[in-house]
């Protein structure tokens, strides 16, 4: 009895409910909320097939309102120091991009890729902080500490180590494509003898300016760092060093005695490489021209260095090795108890690289406001033995020439126009100078820019780089204006499609064309 009463309660409730629902359907469908939505939103004869949503003024109220919201943002986030964007996180997300990409450029190569190491980054960031401390960028401070000065501070016990900076708000990319447009840095990203990596990267003022600084450093720990364990014999192989040739001094072989000179045997003579020749290597190759010889000496100050070997009739050859310097040999010829000895020649070695004074040395920018050209002008001072040198930056070459005012100075020039600034100084990495001498020794070094400071990037690119990274300070905006443009984008893409196919044979073309202008410009503030 009780089932069947509370069976009959829930039927009643059950009706009552679906009779208010209905009832207030009802009532919304009579009711001028409807009609007013009915009117906003569809096209009817009520509305002459406009619907509200889609008037032209509210369309043009739509656009004008979101690009102002994104004129507003824009210029919010370019006011910004780059002190107030550049968060630690950041720049830690904008460090391991410039590894990951210097690890892409070696794996290309076939270059085993470098690991991140914490002393590295740590001496890296000590690097960055004390350039912008000290206002300087060069691989030496003021007070002449350099990259190995950084890595004994934190402790990095290294075989081998390198660093390569850079200057200016850019992106992970652009510094690494600068970075390889220069030799002496390309140089340290593809080098394998580095097996680690860290990057350091602080942001404030340089010179007045906001900008950032990068610096890279690359290592190979110490064999007591290692958990690689050599033989005895492969370290001693490894370690061991020749003392002669670190001394440029030749060791002494023994007089030729017991054999009595004799104009009965040809006088040798050497063919290769002639007299008062210079080499760059101190092993040379040798060829002896010794008709009716049994055996061939090479004599290097009186003293046998070496025995030539017999190639075919008459012609002797064999690899020396000779001292830096001047080289006086002597070619003596033996045939039984008969020899004769040739005259003096002379062979220089010349295995020493031009020396470049890197504190006189620097690149500088000459401007005019007036002007649409800047001139770029290199001052290199190199030693004597120097016979050609250039200055190479950002796939930029200057050719230098000896000037005629001061001796070991070398000068040149080269005329940009200023709208490159931006693709030449931002980044900024140092230039490097590359002289050569007479032999083909060459040397490549980084010298220092004067007085540079870094030119700030155009607005388009800091606010993609904003929009990118979106840090704390300005995510907020980026997010809620996003998710309102998504929204309206919706309400326009519905609002136009039940336009066009509710009596779709009374539309009004300029309705269709604003509200796809409209949608148009919400795609693209979507995107930008």
């Amino acid at each position: 009895m009780r089932n069947k009463k509370t069976s009959k309660i829930k039927a009643i409730k059950a009706n009552n409910f679906w009779t208010a629902i209905s009832g207030g359907i009802k009532f919304f469908k009579n009711s001028k909320v409807s009609a007013w939505l009915n009117n906003f939103i569809l096209p009817n004869p009520q509305n002459n097939y406009k619907p509200h949503i889609l008037h032209p003024k509210r369309v043009l109220f739509y656009a004008v309102s979101t690009i102002a919201i994104k004129s507003f943002i824009i210029a919010t986030v370019l006011i910004l120091p780059a002190t107030a964007f550049l968060t630690p996180d950041v720049m830690t997300q904008e460090s391991n991009k410039i590894i990951e990409l210097t690890n892409t450029i070696r794996k290309n190569l076939g270059v085993a890729v470098l690991q991140k190491n914490e002393l590295l980054e740590q001496s890296a960031w000590q690097k960055a902080q004390d350039m912008l401390v000290r206002q300087y960028f060069a691989h030496t401070g003021p007070d002449n500490k350099n990259v190995l000065s950084w890595l004994k501070i934190s402790g990095y016990k290294y075989a081998a180590a390198g660093e390569n900076l850079a200057m200016g708000f850019s992106t992970a990319e652009e510094v690494v494509n600068a970075w390889t447009k220069s030799k002496t840095h390309y140089s340290n990203i593809i080098d394998p003898d580095f097996k680690e990596i860290g990057v350091g990267m602080v942001s404030g003022y340089y010179k007045n300016h906001d900008t950032t600084l990068v610096a890279q450093y690359f290592g190979t720990q110490a064999l007591a760092q290692t958990s690689a364990v050599l033989s005895q014999s492969a370290l001693a192989s490894k370690l061991k060093t020749d003392a002669s040739i670190q001394n440029n001094e030749i060791k002494a072989g023994t007089l030729i005695k017991g054999v009595k000179l004799s104009d009965q045997i040809a006088t040798p003579l050497l063919v290769s490489p002639e007299n008062n020749s210079t080499s760059p290597s101190r092993q040379v190759q040798v060829k002896i021209f010794a008709p009716g010889a049994d055996e061939v000496f090479i004599l290097n100050g009186g003293v046998e260095i070496s025995k030539a070997n017999l190639d075919n009739d008459n012609y002797f050859s064999a690899e020396i090795t000779l001292a830096e310097g001047k080289n006086i040999l002597n070619l003596r010829s033996v045939k039984g108890s008969l020899a004769n000895e040739s005259r003096d020649y002379e062979i220089s070695v010349d295995t020493l690289a031009p020396t470049i004074d890197l504190a006189r040395s620097n690149v500088q920018v000459q401007t005019s406001a007036n002007s649409s050209e800047q001139i770029i002008l290199a001052t290199v001072y190199l030693s004597a033995d120097a016979t050609a040198a250039e200055v190479n930056f950002n796939n930029y070459t200057i050719s230098l020439k000896p000037s005629e005012d001061k001796e070991g100075e070398w000068v040149g020039s080269l005329i940009v126009f200023k709208e490159n600034n931006e693709q030449i100084f931002n980044p900024v990495v140092l230039p490097s100078i590359t002289a050569v001498d007479s032999v083909g020794n060459k040397s490549t070094q980084d010298i220092n820019w004067k007085n540079i400071t870094s030119i700030k990037p155009s607005l388009i690119k800091q606010y993609f780089f904003l929009k990118n990274v979106q840090p704390g300070i300005v995510k907020p905006l980026f997010e809620i204006s996003s998710i309102f443009y998504k929204i309206l984008l919706i309400i326009s893409v519905l609002a136009l499609l039940l336009n066009i196919f509710i009596e779709i044979r009374k539309q009004h073309p300029h309705i269709i064309l604003l509200t796809s202008g409209l949608i148009l410009i919400l795609f693209l503030l979507i995107y930008f």
